[in-house]
Order: C-alpha cells, then structure tokens, then sequence
C-alpha cells in the first residue's frame, strides 16, 4: 500500500518497499524453479500474485479523485452500488408498468 516507504534492510541500509518486493519475488520465483529446502516457494508466489492482483484490480491502492484519500475496495464497493442501482430501476420499471397499464416512456 505504500510502495515509497522506506524499510531498514539488515538494520543499516535504507530501500523502498517497492524494491524490496521485487527482490523478494525473484528470489522466490528463482527459488522455486532451482527447487529443494522443503519450501513452498511457488506458494510465495501466489501470495504475491494475489496481493498484486489485489492491487491493481479490485482497487485497494487507487486514490479517490474527490477525497484524494485511497478507499478500502472501492471499486468493488462501486460495482455493488451499480448492481443496486440496475436492480432498483428495474423494480421501479416494473412497477410503473403495473400502475399506468402501458409501457414506460424510452430514454
């Protein structure tokens, strides 16, 4: 969530998140491919997978345009409001049809 904050390597040598991820991925994803030591590396790499995905797709990073805050799951919160409001005209139509006897107006 915060790919420019700094972390202490070792205690002593300063580097950004982002960077460390990175490193940690390949050395998974070198890891896995050379085998051995009883590690599941693969699955650090699908935990990494994931939390990319999570990201970038469902939205966790992106930063609201109004508040210029970064909301939790907001755009899967905006696909729910979307799904809601689609079900509501609906019903809404439906009903309009029942008290008028015809059908709605077009947009």
């Amino acid at each position: 969530l915060f790919p420019y904050r700094e972390i202490l390597v070792f205690l002593m040598f300063p580097v950004q998140a982002r960077y460390l991820v990175t490193v940690f991925g390949f050395i998974a994803f070198v890891s896995s491919v050379s085998g051995g030591e009883g590690v599941a590396h693969v699955v650090h790499l699908g935990g990494f997978i994931t939390g990319f995905v999570l990201l970038r797709w469902v939205g966790i990073a992106r930063t609201s345009l109004v508040s210029g805050r970064t909301p939790f799951l907001g755009s899967v919160r905006e696909a729910y409001r979307r799904y809601r409001m689609k079900r509501l005209r609906k019903k809404f139509e439906s009903y309009y049809d029942k008290r008028s006897g015809g059908d709605p107006p077009v947009h």
